[in-house]
Parts: structure tokens; C-alpha cells; sequence
């Protein structure tokens, strides 16, 4: 398993040495083919992300209109079904700001939104707010 630490380091050093030039305190500028590796090390700490309940703080400190190309996709959780359904960033903005069952005083503990699909176990692992 990767460093995170020095994957994100070196993700940081990586976006100037494009436009600059190499860093000597770069962690992976000593390794061959260092732009590969850090890529290498990087997926694998993306891909070991742990599917997590997203708090109602941090779902309101993003953007309330999504500027980037791709939307982000969000997997929403009912306590009372036994379902999960991927929605867009608008909707689920939508649904914390609307008064209706998915509402912003409901969230956690009628409804919260997932950043990853999670387990059967793992949905069950975390608990709802009280």
C-alpha cells in the first residue's frame, strides 16, 4: 500500500514540475519513470477508498451549482428501504434544501448520501443518527 503522505506530496510537486521542471524535493524523483509510479500509487489509494456516510456539513459546503464537467454522482440511502439509487449533485441539493421527507431535518436520520456504493455490512456498520 502506498505512502498517502508522499502521494500527495508528490501529486503537488507533479503539477509544477510540468509547467517548471523537476523538483529535487519531489519524493519521486529519484525513482524511474516517477510521473508512472506516482500515477500507479495514486490509483491504488483511490481505488481502496472506503464507501462513507457524507455529513450534512460538508454536503452544504459544496457548491450549490457543480462547475466542474462531470457531476458528481451520489448513492442515497432511505432508512425505512431496503435501496440505495445513484442521484446527480442537483438533485440530492434539491432534496436537502426541499421541505419534504428528504429534507435538510431529516438527513441522517430518515435519508443520508454515501460517496461510494457500500456493502450490505458496511451499510449496516454505521449507524444512524439518533
Amino acid at each position: 500500500m502506498p505512502d498517502r503522505e508522499k502521494v500527495m506530496r508528490g501529486l503537488e510537486f507533479r503539477l509544477d514540475c510540468f509547467a517548471l521542471g523537476c523538483d529535487a524535493k519531489c519524493p519521486y524523483i529519484k525513482e524511474p519513470g516517477c510521473t508512472r509510479v506516482l500515477l500507479q500509487d495514486a490509483l491504488v489509494l483511490l481505488k481502496e477508498q472506503e464507501p462513507r456516510v457524507i455529513p450534512l456539513s460538508e454536503l452544504l459546503s459544496y457548491p450549490e451549482i457543480w462547475e466542474f464537467n462531470t457531476p458528481p454522482y451520489l448513492c442515497i440511502e432511505e432508512i425505512d428501504a431496503s435501496r440505495m439509487w445513484w442521484r446527480t449533485w442537483r438533485d440530492i441539493r434539491g432534496s436537502i434544501t426541499c421541505v419534504s421527507t428528504m429534507g435538510y431535518n431529516n438527513y441522517g436520520t430518515e435519508w443520508r448520501v454515501w460517496n461510494l456504493q457500500p456493502t450490505e455490512e458496511q451499510r449496516k456498520a454505521v449507524p444512524w443518527d439518533a
